[in-house]
């Protein structure tokens, strides 16, 4: 059995460090952050709360109710918007660009199931 010394072991440290070090760096250096969604990507807040929501949506700022619309949506599917009590009023923003405030209401459209009811 060969004996290896502690001065070997510790030269194969330093030399694989050296190497790690230098890979990372290369890593590091080729780096480019993955490409920007290609959707319009706005915020909203709900009053009488100030905290923001991101969503996507088609439309550009200039279309502003359906923002809202959409934002009322999101709010809706997304951050439990079925317990509230309707209507609300939203707040849109792209970026820190305030584009309006809007009251939304949600229209329910009731569906019906039936089933045969055994004869008593």
């Amino acid at each position: 059995m060969t004996e290896i010394s502690t001065q070997s072991l510790d030269s194969a440290a330093s030399q694989w460090a050296a190497e790690a070090k230098a890979r990372n760096a290369a890593s590091i250096a080729n780096w480019t952050p993955p490409p920007r969604p290609t959707g319009n990507f706005y915020e909203y807040s709900v009053e009488p709360h100030d905290e923001r929501y991101a969503f996507e949506s088609k439309f550009t700022p200039d279309s502003k109710h359906w923002l809202a619309e959409d934002a009322a949506e999101d709010f809706f599917h997304n951050h439990d918007g079925w317990e509230c009590k309707w209507p609300m009023v939203f707040n849109v923003y792209d970026d820190d660009k305030h584009l309006g405030r809007y009251s939304v209401d949600v229209e329910h459209q009731p569906h019906f199931s039936a089933t045969r009811h055994k004869a008593a």
